[in-house]
């Protein structure tokens, strides 16, 4: 009976893996729980490397980061928008048939590959993935949601661009919202 209880957790918790919920959605295009978990950590990662030293601390997260906002609901935020960035890529790229390159999914092949070779297999990098919610097919997947956001920005604003920005434009652009300082330090 217990072999039996055993078996049927196994399948249930292999099914239950591979049907991973969605957690975005934009028309037809969508990210599923697995990829945002893993941006999710690895933004978060992201945060605390640049903010907090990467110390994960409940103070660090509980201080006012805004007048009104925690840093832990302002890191959310901000991760949650460049989720959504990466979203809103994936439907652009659909909508305007761009491809990923041969170079860039190359690219990406081989850094799994490196990576898997890294871990010692397989397996062993699908274990370390398991913290995050992926696996190596779900990481590719991640990766691949990037690029076609980074080609959707390259089609856009890139130099051959529909919607390239040109030079006076940058500088008008610069000069209304920027202000330069120059620092002068004395030791």
């Amino acid at each position: 009976i217990l072999l039996l209880i055993l078996s049927f957790a196994m399948i249930f918790s292999l099914v239950s893996c591979s049907q991973s919920r969605t957690a975005m959605k934009l028309g037809d295009s969508s990210i599923n729980e697995n990829m945002y978990r893993f941006w999710l950590s690895t933004y978060k990662a992201d945060f605390l490397s640049y903010y907090n030293n990467s110390v994960d601390s409940a103070s660090f997260w509980q201080q006012m980061a805004t007048d009104d906002k925690t840093t832990e609901q302002y890191a959310y935020e901000l991760i949650n928008q460049n989720i959504k960035y990466i979203l809103v890529g994936i439907k652009l790229f659909r909508d305007y048939g761009l491809k990923i390159d041969a170079d860039v999914s190359l690219a990406i092949n081989e850094d799994i590959e490196e990576k898997i070779d890294f871990y010692g297999g397989r397996s062993s990098l699908n274990t370390m993935l398991a913290k995050y919610g992926v696996n190596v097919d779900i990481l590719k997947d991640c990766y691949i949601a990037e690029e076609k956001l980074y080609a959707v920005y390259d089609y856009l604003y890139g130099s051959n661009g529909v919607e390239a920005m040109t030079d006076a434009m940058l500088d008008s652009y610069y000069r209304e919202n920027y202000s330069h300082v120059r620092y002068l330090v004395i030791y």
